[in-house]
C-alpha cells in the first residue's frame, strides 16, 4: 500500500492500517507515522458452554428424551430411596461452578453440585431429597451461573449492560439455554448487547 496519510489536522491524532499478516506493508508517508498491525481476531470463544443432564436416580437420561411434551422421559419407582441424585456434565464452564436445580412443576429438597474436572469436560452430582413423585410428572431443570470468558471481554463493554455472569440452564433432553447476567442478578436483554458478545453463545 502507497500515498500519503494525514490525522494531524489541529493536534496529532493517530492513524492504525490493518491487514493480514502476509499483506502488512506500507510504503507511503503520513503524519503521524502509522502503526501497522495484523487484522485483529474475531472475538469468540473457542466452544460454546453446555450443560448436560446424563442421568436421574441412577437412570440414564434416554436418546428420545425431550422428543415428547405429553410423555414421561424418566420414570422413577416410588421405593427410590432418597437421596435422588442428579449427575449432569458440562463443557466449558469453569470447573468450581454450582450447579444447581429448580422445578417447573414438583418440588423436593436440592442439595447443589460442583462441577469437578477440566475446563472441557466436568461432571457434577446434585441431591434432591423428596422428590414428588407418586404418579406426578415434575419438570427438572438445572442450571449454573459464571463470569463470561476472557476470550469475549472486547465485546463485554463496560456500563449498565455489562455482562458480568452468565446462566446456563438445560432440562431432560433439552439443550442449553443462557441468560446474560447483570451484577445486581437483573437479565439483560439479548437486543442490548453486541452481536460479537452473542456470537459466542449461538449454534
Amino acid at each position: 500500500m502507497a500515498g500519503y496519510l494525514n490525522a494531524s489536522s489541529g493536534s496529532n491524532g493517530m492513524i492504525r492500517l490493518e491487514a493480514p499478516l502476509e499483506a502488512l506493508s506500507y510504503t507511503g508517508s503520513s503524519s503521524p507515522a502509522p502503526v501497522i498491525s495484523p487484522i485483529n481476531p474475531a472475538i469468540t470463544v473457542t466452544a460454546q458452554p453446555t450443560l448436560n443432564i446424563l442421568s436421574v436416580g441412577g437412570f440414564p437420561v434416554p436418546s428420545y428424551a425431550g422428543a415428547r411434551t405429553d410423555a414421561a422421559d424418566i420414570v422413577l419407582p416410588n421405593s427410590l430411596p432418597d437421596p435422588i441424585n442428579v449427575v449432569v456434565v458440562a463443557s466449558n464452564i469453569p470447573v468450581g461452578s454450582q450447579v444447581n436445580a429448580t422445578f417447573g412443576a414438583g418440588y423436593g429438597t436440592v442439595t447443589p453440585g460442583t462441577l469437578t474436572g477440566t475446563f472441557v469436560s466436568s461432571t457434577a452430582t446434585i441431591s434432591i431429597t423428596g422428590l414428588s413423585r407418586s404418579g406426578s410428572v415434575t419438570y427438572l431443570y438445572v442450571q449454573t451461573v459464571f463470569a463470561p470468558s476472557p476470550g469475549v471481554a472486547a465485546a463485554n463493554a463496560p456500563g449498565l449492560d455489562h455482562v458480568a455472569n452468565v446462566r446456563v440452564t438445560t432440562a431432560v433432553g433439552a439443550p442449553s439455554s443462557y441468560a446474560f447476567l447483570r451484577a445486581d442478578g437483573s437479565e439483560i436483554p439479548l437486543n442490548r448487547l453486541p452481536t460479537a458478545f452473542l456470537d459466542a453463545y449461538r449454534k
